[in-house]
């Protein structure tokens, strides 16, 4: 058998698959219209926390530049665990500095309550939407929020934050892909 047999015999084998083994998405509408307005309202209060705690770290990270004349990723690397206490105990309170220089009305036991209490009723609402069937193109569309709002570590941290310059940005992206 040749290698051109091999691939007609390949490609006849999948013609003959039956249509249904393949899923439909025949509509728009959504399947679980409840599910979609709590997630919905969520993200709201999710994208304000998430944007207000971006905004802090930019400036935090702002505010260590300005007292170290370095970037923050330059001060960031100092801290090794071959440093010693007294450079540790240094640039600890260079970071106190800063951190006093960007507080804020809504201290961390706030924020941090408030993400408690977001994540509370996020988390189980995505993993919800996540586990039910795909129907429809707006169905699909909502697992695509969801799945970006459950693993948002992914484009808000680390090399992704830089190029996302708003937690909303992806979200954004997401809800003007015309074809879902």
């Amino acid at each position: 058998m040749t290698a051109t047999s091999t691939r007609r015999a390949i490609l006849a084998g999948v013609a003959a698959l039956p249509a249904l083994s393949l899923p439909t998405v025949a509509s728009d509408q959504i399947s679980s219209p409840d599910l979609a307005e709590r997630f919905a309202a969520l993200y709201q209060r999710w994208l304000a926390r998430s944007t207000e705690d971006l905004a802090h770290t930019k400036a935090y990270r702002a505010a260590i530049e300005k007292l170290t004349g370095m970037t923050y990723a330059d001060y960031d690397a100092k801290f090794t665990l071959e440093m010693s206490q007294d450079e540790r105990v240094g640039l600890l309170e260079i970071g106190q500095r800063a951190s006093l220089s960007v507080a804020t009305s809504n201290d961390d036991e706030e924020a941090q309550d408030e993400w408690d209490d977001i994540l509370d009723e996020l988390n189980p609402l995505v993993r919800d939407i996540l586990s039910r069937p795909i129907n429809s193109l707006a169905d699909l569309r909502l697992h695509i929020q969801a799945y970006a709002v459950g693993e948002h570590q992914f484009w808000t941290a680390g090399p992704m934050a830089e190029l996302c310059h708003q937690p909303s940005e992806v979200m954004n992206g997401i809800a003007k892909i015309s074809w879902l």
